[in-house]
């Protein structure tokens, strides 16, 4: 067993001392392909705009909402309102729309209470304050889509 050792011994002592082999010649990267998953650069849309996952962007922050103002009625109305806005350059909402609801429109008997469940969201995201989006720095509009859970009190 002895000799076993010695031999180990003697290959882990090569290895240790042996000299660095000779540098080998460095390939140049190869350039970076085009990825539809890397963020580019921001930059406004043809709508005047910017994305929120743009390279360089910062998204806007909300520093002031407001619950909706639910009629009185409604309180057997519960749901889900997409609603899409623009937060401007000063915080402000803008373009203020719903998107989606996640009601029963079709049936006749609450086609009112939907309508007056968006209303009352969109009006609320209207006194929605940011701060705003900026773009390396510079505060920039951008479009954001909101969720809103609507849960009579």
């Amino acid at each position: 067993m002895l000799p076993a050792i010695a031999l180990f011994l003697a290959l882990f002592a090569a290895q240790v001392t042996a000299p660095p082999s000779a540098p080998v010649a460095s390939q140049p990267a190869p350039p970076p392909t085009e990825d539809r998953h890397t963020p580019k650069p921001c930059a406004p849309n043809p709508d005047g705009r910017y994305n929120v996952l743009d390279l360089g962007m910062v998204a806007p922050k909300l520093t002031h909402s407001v619950d909706p103002d639910l009629p009185r009625d409604s309180d057997r109305l519960t749901g889900m309102v997409l609603v899409n806005f623009t937060v401007n350059t000063t915080g402000k909402t803008e373009d203020v729309h719903v998107v989606h609801s996640g009601q029963d429109t079709t049936n006749p008997k609450i086609v009112q209470d939907v309508q007056r469940l968006e209303d009352s969201a969109v009006k609320a995201v209207e006194h929605y304050r940011f701060k705003p989006a900026t773009c390396n720095g510079s505060a920039v509009p951008v479009e954001v889509n909101l969720e809103m859970k609507i849960n009579p009190k």
